[in-house]
């Protein structure tokens, strides 16, 4: 019956049509039973998957039932009091069922919203990591280039020390070869003075 009322093919029940509707539905109730709440729920999520089938036409069709039964009742027509409870029940039952569907629906969005970010943080963490690891490489061939300039520049101050003391020995050993020289030239001006 649930299945009838929720049919998107049918829609919305007519007029002359509620008066049957309600005449099943109190031939169901009337022999005392009681839809359980557990068997809604599968019941229910069938007709969410069905794409012939919508929650939203069954509610607005069992509310269609419900205002003939109580007019029905305002007109002093007694037939579908006993039918009254239960109907108000299995659509309190239904709405329920709906408003969970809706807040689970709604929970999944959020779980998934959160996942999406957690993978969107973990792709940024991984973008993060190359980018530290790159840097880290970049960094050591720079260190390395580093000591092979200061290899270079201590090798050069060796070098240049070296032309340096080189030099200065030339210029000493120049300096004394020199004075030797002017010394000698003295010494032999000295003694070309004297020998005339």
């Amino acid at each position: 019956m649930i299945e009838e009322l929720a049919d998107v093919n049918t829609g919305l029940l007519q007029e002359d049509v509620i008066p049957t509707k309600a005449g099943m539905l109190k031939a169901i109730y009337s022999s005392r039973f009681r839809h359980q709440y557990s068997a809604l729920y599968p019941s229910l999520r069938e007709i969410s998957v069905d794409s012939t089938k919508d929650v939203e036409t069954l509610v607005s069709n069992l509310q269609l039932v419900q205002q003939y039964i109580e007019s029905e009742h305002d007109k002093n027509q007694k037939e579908f009091d006993s039918l009254y409870v239960p109907l108000l029940k299995l659509l309190d039952h239904i709405n329920l069922e709906v408003a969970r569907a809706e807040v689970t629906e709604t929970d999944i969005r959020k779980v998934d919203s959160v996942e999406q970010k957690v993978a969107a943080t973990q792709r940024a963490i991984c973008e993060a990591t190359k980018s530290l690891d790159t840097a880290k490489s970049n960094l050591a061939a720079a260190e390395e280039k580093l000591k092979e300039v200061n290899n270079k520049a201590e090798n050069m101050i060796i070098q240049v020390v070296s032309i340096l003391s080189i030099f200065a020995a030339i210029v000493i050993g120049f300096a004394l070869y020199f004075a030797d020289i002017v010394a000698w030239f003295m010494r032999a001006y000295r003694v070309w003075i004297f020998n005339f």
